[in-house]
C-alpha cells in the first residue's frame, strides 16, 4: 500500500504531467525577483513603444531652434537636443525601433537556425558535414569584420548609380554624413 501511494503522487498520464510542469515552472519564474524585474521592464518597454503616440509630450522630429539646448525642466523632462527637439520623446520613440530591430533579429536567427538544423536533420551525411563547416566558418570570423564585409558588399550591389530614388537619396545621406550611415545601421 506504501508504494501504490507513493505511486499516486506523480501525474498519471501525459496531460496531467505537462500540466503539472506548466504550473511548476510558473511558480518558479514569479518567486525569482530577477525575473520579474527583468519582465517587468519588458513588458514596459513594450507597452511604452507601442503607445508612444500617446505617451510621448512632443512630436519625436518637432524642433524649436530658440529651445535648443534646454536644461532638463518641467516642459521637457529630459531637455532638448541642438535643434530643440524634446529628448524624452526621442527617447520613447526610439524605443520602437530598437525593440524591433531586436524581436527581427532574434525571429531571423531563429528561422536561420531552425531551417539550417531541420535540413541538417533530415538528410544528414554530407549535407549535416557541410552545414556544420559552414557554421563554423561564420563563428571563426570576428563580428566587426563580418559586419564590414557585409557593408562592403551590399554598399557596391545596392547603390550603384542605375538605382532607385530611394536608393540614391540614402546614398547621399550616406555620403553627406562621411560613409557613418551604414557603420551606424551595421
Amino acid at each position: 500500500m506504501l508504494v501504490y501511494r507513493r505511486w499516486r503522487k506523480y501525474p498519471r498520464n501525459s496531460e496531467e504531467r505537462i500540466s503539472s510542469l506548466k504550473r511548476t515552472v510558473i511558480h518558479q519564474l514569479l518567486h525569482d525577483t530577477r525575473f520579474v524585474i527583468c519582465g517587468t521592464t519588458i513588458l514596459f518597454l513594450i507597452c511604452l513603444a507601442i503607445f508612444a503616440p500617446y505617451i510621448a509630450p512632443y512630436d519625436y522630429a518637432e524642433g524649436n531652434f530658440q529651445a535648443s539646448y534646454e536644461k532638463p525642466s518641467s516642459k521637457h523632462w529630459f531637455g532638448t537636443d541642438f535643434m530643440g527637439r524634446d529628448v524624452l520623446s526621442r527617447i520613447i520613440y526610439g524605443a520602437r525601433i530598437s525593440l524591433a530591430v531586436g524581436f527581427l533579429g532574434a525571429l531571423s536567427s531563429f528561422i536561420i537556425g531552425v531551417s539550417l538544423g531541420t535540413l541538417s536533420g533530415i538528410y544528414g551525411g554530407r549535407v549535416d558535414t557541410v552545414i556544420m563547416r559552414f557554421v563554423d566558418i561564420v563563428y571563426a570570423f570576428p563580428n566587426l569584420l563580418f559586419i564590414i564585409l557585409l557593408m562592403v558588399v551590399f554598399k557596391s550591389a545596392v547603390f550603384t548609380e542605375s538605382m532607385n530614388p530611394v536608393g540614391r537619396v540614402i546614398s547621399e545621406i550616406d555620403s553627406a554624413l562621411g560613409g557613418i550611415l551604414f557603420i551606424l545601421i551595421g
